[in-house]
């Protein structure tokens, strides 16, 4: 739960407190963990007990993709990382 700057820690909604600053490993690794949530969706999906596909984890997952999509803030191994990243996405 998100309010200007407050948001819950860990999941917890008991646990409330200010933000602190996420640095780019920390984004790199919501995307990864986004992008298994994608993959496993999917697979739910097209097994068809889902009636629609994951069309919210999907955007979530594409605008990390295009926030990082020009590597200027980056160090050589999160780059590197991130093409690995994207490179599974194509995969899909």
């Amino acid at each position: 739960m998100a309010y200007g700057n407050l948001v819950d820690r860990a999941g917890d909604p008991y646990t409330v407190g200010w933000r602190s600053p996420v640095t780019i490993d920390e984004e790199l690794s919501a995307l990864d963990s986004h992008l298994r949530r994608l993959k496993i969706e999917y697979e739910i999906y097209f097994s068809n007990p889902a009636k629609r596909p994951p069309t919210d984890v999907e955007w979530k997952v594409l605008s990390l993709l295009r926030k990082f999509s020009d590597g200027g803030r980056m160090s050589f191994s999160q780059r590197f990382r991130y093409n690995e990243i994207a490179a599974t996405l194509c995969h899909l």
